[in-house]
């Protein structure tokens, strides 16, 4: 069994990368080269011990037993710039000159805290779910420390894909989600059908419409099938990216 301290110890100690050099690499070049932060992990061998990923806003270490993954913001992106070619009259991707865009962070009246830094900005958020009494339909993150260099690390509930996961949403669900689609009711479009029915499938449609309401007020997008998963502790669905993504 590995265990979670051993993990986040050898984390701290190998991550040498300063928060404002981690960032993401351009789609087209995942597989040419590796982030900053990755590659500290790969050379102390984590990668034999984790699965390692990267989002375009962090990467996410997943020890393979425990019950917990985790998270270390990422402070930009690379990218190639399309530029035009007047004399031909074309566009084109310019591989020569790969361009650096700092995240600005998705933004919250009033936030006390960097929303740049997009881990801090799911901690935070995490507050507020447990004030409107929706917690438990979140992978809770919560930060952890700090590793060499000043890197924020923090941990999360490990989930799991539901894709992978054998559920399906009963038809009563689905054809509940279609009425409401299909009449324009709001919040029942945030998230696609399936993930949606099986909210209302594990919490009721009461509370799904709790849910529905409070990713309204806190303005939460990008809820695509990678940010939303199955709980291994619980069994249901929940939202384990919850930070939102602006650029």
């Amino acid at each position: 069994m590995i265990l979670l301290e051993d993990i986040l110890t050898k984390i701290k100690n190998c991550i040498d990368v300063p928060y404002s050099l981690g960032y993401n690499l351009d789609e087209d070049d995942t597989y040419s080269a590796i982030d900053p932060v990755q590659d500290c992990l790969h050379e102390a061998g984590l990668n034999n011990e984790c699965d390692i990923a990267n989002g375009v806003s962090k990467v996410v270490i997943i020890p393979r037993n425990s019950a917990y993954v985790i998270k270390t913001p990422l402070f930009g992106s690379w990218y190639y710039p399309e530029e035009y070619d007047e004399e031909n009259d074309e566009y084109y991707t310019d591989y020569e000159n790969p361009y650096f865009d700092e995240y600005t962070g998705a933004y919250y009246e009033d936030a006390e805290i960097d929303c740049s830094n997009y881990c801090e900005l799911e901690e935070y958020l995490y507050n507020f779910t447990v004030e409107n009494g929706v917690s438990d339909m979140f992978a809770k993150t919560e930060f952890f420390g700090y590793a060499k260099g000043g890197r924020p690390v923090y941990i999360s509930e490990k989930c799991k894909d539901f894709w992978w996961g054998d559920r399906e949403p009963s038809d009563a669900s689905k054809t509940l989600v279609k009425d409401k689609r299909d009449s324009l009711t709001p919040g029942w479009s945030r998230m696609s059908s399936m993930i949606t029915a099986l909210f209302v499938d594990d919490y009721g449609v009461e509370r799904a419409e709790k849910l529905f309401q409070f990713l309204s007020d806190f303005n939460i997008t990008d809820l695509h099938s990678n940010n939303v998963m199955i709980s291994e502790k619980t069994g249901k669905i929940v939202i384990t990216d919850y930070s939102g993504f602006f650029n």
